[in-house]
């Protein structure tokens, strides 16, 4: 049997990366995504989750947010598939994953909230990945979950234009390793099948800025915006869903 699509060339080059040359990150961790996007979820962190709460960090890079968590006085697990890349293995609990797999299996506990911030459309299967998530879940918990928003104006104006959505160009898939686009509508089906509740439904980041120099575009994109029945605060660069495993 075929192994899974697992592209990781640019997080196994971060794992060489000496602290001191990280410009951006949380403490001298760095941070894979849009610039904001982890103090964005952050804020959220802060509402659901009561201090101290048993949280997942799911895909967690550098272990940027698992510090930011662990400082705020949460009890952080942590996984990956690049385990080099984390960097808090001497004062946190991780395990090596593919997420492509029956990974509730591996992680032994099960948690109060689970954080999985740009890591579902690196994934072959999103519905396999929200069932394996809902197992990971205590009844009443929470899942914080983003993915490229391919449903914000800019992403469907390149669509139209070029074929690709926003952030899964060729050089998307090849370098970050960006497989499956799933648009909103679609991952909202995966969660209610799986038997998650919708609580809260966002965006973040401001997709223009990637058109600014592009008027052509950035006139199409206009047009999209202007006749697009998405919420206002659902057009952003960024798709951010919170759900929730009912209690009984």
């Amino acid at each position: 049997m075929n192994k899974p699509t697992v592209i990781t060339k640019t997080y196994a080059e971060q794992a060489k990366a000496k602290i001191h040359d990280i410009k951006e990150g949380y403490q001298g961790l760095r941070i894979s995504a849009l610039p904001g996007l982890h103090d964005f979820v952050f804020k959220f962190t802060k509402k659901l989750f009561p201090t101290p709460s048993k949280l997942l960090d799911v895909a967690a890079g550098s272990g940027a947010m698992t510090l930011r968590l662990q400082n705020l006085g949460h009890q952080l697990t942590a996984c990956d598939y690049v385990a080099e890349n984390f960097r808090l293995h001497n004062t946190t609990e991780f395990y090596t994953v593919d997420l492509n797999t029956h990974f509730s299996n591996v992680i032994p506990d099960t948690f109060d909230g689970i954080i999985a911030i740009e890591i579902i459309e690196h994934l072959e299967n999103p519905r396999h990945f929200t069932r394996e998530l809902f197992l990971k879940l205590n009844p009443g918990g929470y899942l914080i979950l983003t993915t490229p928003n391919i449903n914000n104006p800019v992403s469907i104006a390149f669509f139209i234009r070029r074929g690709y959505f926003q952030w899964f160009f060729d050089e998307n898939y090849s370098i970050n390793g960006h497989l499956t686009p799933i648009p909103p509508f679609n991952l909202l089906r995966c969660l209610a099948e799986t038997g998650f509740e919708c609580i809260e439904l966002n965006s973040f980041g401001d997709p223009f800025i990637a058109v600014k120099n592009w008027p052509k575009m950035r006139i199409l994109a206009n047009l999209i915006q202007l006749i697009s029945t998405t919420q206002k605060q659902q057009q952003g660069e960024i798709f951010v869903l919170i759900a929730r495993k009912p209690i009984s």
